[in-house]
């Protein structure tokens, strides 16, 4: 069955291994009625891929398969290397938390947390996140990426007060930041477009 969406990858030189491969993936909220049968979908590691199509055609329900929040009733999802179908719930989240980025429709961002503590909590809750920061200190790193993404200005702000444009920087800033992070899935708020890097 062909995927009910496109997917447009872009022209960078591919290295050999593959970053996403899904083989005979079927899945189902309700038993009755399949929204996503994929024969196969392989993504190389280095490359970026672009989803697109209508809002119900089972863009998001994919990137919720590649990051192990969703599992499959049928068929295989293997993300650097792991098959996230034979892992436990808990490892799958162990796995995303270290090395796979997702930002959700509505950012996920902690109310009660300035940005500079959303930016940073990845690396308080995952070691091997902290182990791959570029600068000598966490503080370092998060103003380091700030400045980069441009929302150096509202570090001490509750993320409450940010407009959409900072709000969806933020949680970019926690996949950009740590290191080797690898697919980021970011599931568009239209409804219309995902991304796959």
């Amino acid at each position: 069955m062909a995927i009910p969406f496109g997917l447009t990858s872009n022209d960078y030189p591919k290295m050999n291994t593959t970053a996403v491969d899904l083989q005979n993936v079927c899945f189902s909220y309700n038993q009755a009625h399949p929204i996503l049968r994929i024969d196969e979908l392989r993504i190389p590691t280095g490359n970026s891929s672009f989803l697109h199509g209508p809002s119900g055609s089972g863009k998001t329900t994919l990137l919720s398969l590649i990051s192990g929040v969703l599992k499959p009733q049928q068929g295989a999802v293997r993300v650097l290397g792991q098959d996230l179908t034979r892992l436990s719930a808990s490892a799958r989240d162990r796995l995303r938390g270290s090395q796979i980025g997702y930002i959700f429709q509505g950012f996920n961002l902690i109310p009660y947390l300035s940005v500079e503590e959303n930016i940073a909590l990845p690396c308080d809750l995952h070691p091997a996140r902290r182990a791959r920061i570029t600068a000598p200190t966490l503080a370092g790193e998060v103003a380091r990426l700030a400045r980069r993404l441009d929302i150096h200005t509202h570090l001490n702000a509750p993320v409450t007060n940010l407009s959409i444009g900072p709000s969806s920087r933020q949680p970019t800033s926690w996949h950009r930041s740590h290191g080797r992070c690898y697919p980021v899935a970011s599931a568009g708020s239209t409804g219309r477009c995902n991304t796959i890097s």
